[in-house]
């Protein structure tokens, strides 16, 4: 009751502000594109730095695979790409801790996530979304089907089950058109429309927001708004999910599949008026369509009007073709801890051969066997199993990374050999880092904290801390630090008595526990200009007063050889002349001038 009477608030205050008059077609998708893109970006703005989540596969052929992923930017779709093609191009659809989740929707937490095709043993849930993408795709044909002076009204899309026979978009008309009754031109047009955006191959974004911001985007459909107030009010968490393609922006109530590119064969094949409603004649839409990458054989038994409808019968039979031997692997690309098992898949087909010979080899310099004629050669003996053309490796080490072949060989098929490739990466948890903090630094000069494990894999992301606060990467250009995630070095361009503290520096590659060097605490002092400058007067000092002396014995003759030893014998002279304690002769003077 609170939800819907903060909706029925917030669309009080926005039709009172919205124009009286219609915008045009065109225009009132730009409008609701450009808010839906605000919105958006709002809500990416809430992650502004990178967190990593932990993403385990839950699938056959992906048990136990584990993607290291990014918070609130990395999608199912991002994971796929981390498989392989045939993930990126086959799935339609994904659970998300069990919950049905589009393939470009966010992810948030660590959760297990599971890939939905059209070929799973139970598709009921792709069959759902993809019903429900042909109608999405269906009002988008038929929202800019007709010219700007008429009126399109698109309604709630109906629920209606995939054993219905097709797919269906109700819809209320300009007034001027309530005569009027669609020809096989018509709508072989419309589906030349749908085909066009089925061929542009355009990804449906979703986005789940707050009533209001619904309310905002709709606000020149009072339909719209109902439709916002009533999903709102259905769902637990009180929210609305939008979907777009192109500038298209609609409701929907359940997950849409990823792309227009997965809806093949389409057509529409009728279009009905149900009768007056609420917002004026009502009329629905029928369509067909089929998934892409299904060979099929259609059989149109008979179209039935049953009030006003057509019931169309469909007998599907999908052909899985017998080719020569194929070998194939659900995980390309196997990551493991060090000293943990490793299970490397390898999948195979045979046209005639019951038992092909199997064979697995390791590319590194050299080509070596690692499983030949039914038995483990070299290092993997007695550490490894296989099932089928499946092995798994035990305890691996550094020395086990590399590149694998799985060979399959039918000498009865017409095509005798296959083969896959799957690379191993043996990870290393995080080693106690070394780092390089400073004792002491001067205000004003540059300083630089280095933080290193060189022995993680794959390498480490660095976190310092400060007093044990981590030291965030700065959001403004004239900061006077910055962080490098990567090579783990913080640099103080200018160091201030406010950077002292206690410094430690963590290390963290999502592998194991991560660890932290030995913190050192870095003391700022400022520079003493004043002992400085008193230092510099008194050396000035000291070298003026040895200039001069050597001046004044220079000009004192101190410095001539002759004259110095007249002085000296001066010197003596008086001395000895002088001289109370003794008596000396005139002999002793004498003798002493000899000396000299």
């Amino acid at each position: 009751m609170a939800c819907r009477r903060l909706c029925q608030i917030s669309q009080r205050r926005l039709v009172s502000s919205v124009a009286a008059e219609r915008l045009p077609a065109s225009e009132l998708r730009a409008w609701r594109s450009n808010l839906f893109s605000k919105e958006q970006a709002r809500q990416r703005s809430l992650y502004p730095r990178v967190e990593k989540i932990e993403v385990t596969m839950d699938a056959p052929g992906l048990q136990g695979t584990l993607l290291v992923m990014n918070k609130g930017m990395s999608t199912p779709y991002s994971c796929a790409k981390h498989l392989t093609e045939w993930h990126v191009t086959s799935t339609a659809l994904a659970l998300v801790d069990g919950e049905p989740w589009h393939m470009h929707r966010p992810l948030t937490r660590s959760c297990s996530l599971t890939l939905l095709t059209f070929k799973d043993a139970n598709p009921q849930l792709v069959n759902q979304a993809y019903w429900r993408s042909c109608a999405a795709l269906l009002g988008q044909v038929l929202d800019d089907a007709f010219k700007e002076e008429y009126s399109v009204e698109l309604l709630k899309i109906p629920e209606v089950p995939v054993t219905a026979g097709a797919f269906c978009c109700d819809l209320i008309l300009d007034p001027r058109l309530d005569s009027w009754t669609p020809s096989e031109e018509n709508l072989r047009s419309f589906t030349r429309e749908a085909q066009q955006l089925v061929y542009k191959d355009l990804p449906w974004e979703p986005l789940v927001v707050i009533p209001p911001v619904a309310l905002e985007i709709f606000s020149h459909s009072r339909n719209k708004q109902e439709e916002v107030e009533e999903m709102a009010a259905n769902c637990p968490s009180g929210t609305v999910s939008l979907y777009r393609c192109g500038e298209h922006v609609t409701l929907s109530e359940g997950p849409l599949v990823a792309r227009t590119g997965l809806c093949c064969q389409y057509e529409v094949t009728a279009l009905h008026a149900l009768g007056e409603g609420r917002w004026g004649l009502q009329r629905r839409v029928q369509g067909l369509s089929l998934p892409l990458n299904l060979t099929l054989h259609i059989i149109l038994s008979a179209h039935t009007h049953r009030a006003l409808f057509i019931t169309v019968h469909i007998y599907i039979f999908i052909n899985f073709p017998v080719v020569p031997v194929t070998v194939t692997t659900s995980t390309p690309i196997v990551k493991v801890e060090e000293y943990s098992a490793a299970r490397l898949s390898c999948e195979f087909k045979t046209e005639k051969d019951q038992n092909p010979r199997i064979e697995w080899k390791k590319k590194d310099t050299d080509t070596t066997f690692v499983y030949f004629n039914n038995n483990f050669t070299g290092p993997f003996v007695g550490r490894a199993k296989i099932e089928g053309a499946t092995i798994t490796l035990l305890k691996v080490t550094l020395k086990d990374a590399g590149e694998y072949r799985c060979e399959v060989s039918a000498s009865t098929d017409s095509i005798q050999l296959g083969e896959t490739n799957i690379t191993l990466k043996v990870l290393v948890p995080p080693h106690t880092p070394s780092c390089e903090i400073p004792s002491s630094a001067l205000t004003g000069s540059a300083v630089v904290l280095r933080c290193k494990d060189q022995y993680s894999i794959p390498p480490a992301i660095y976190t310092w801390y400060k007093d044990k606060k981590p030291v965030f990467p700065p959001h403004y250009a004239n900061a006077t630090y910055s962080v490098n995630k990567e090579t783990g070095v913080l640099t103080f361009h200018a160091v201030t008595k406010a950077d002292a503290g206690l410094y430690h520096c963590e290390a963290n590659n999502w592998v194991g526990k991560s660890k932290s060097c030995v913190g050192n605490h870095m003391t700022v002092d400022d520079l003493n200009v004043a002992g400085i400058v008193a230092g510099i007067v008194i050396l000035c000092l000291v070298i003026c007063s040895c200039t001069l002396g050597i001046y004044y014995a220079y000009r004192h003759g101190y410095f001539n050889r002759h004259s110095g030893s007249n002085s000296v014998t001066a010197w003596l002279t008086s001395a000895v002349r002088t001289s109370t304690d003794q008596r000396t002769s005139p002999m002793l003077v004498m003798d002493l001038h000899r000396k000299v």
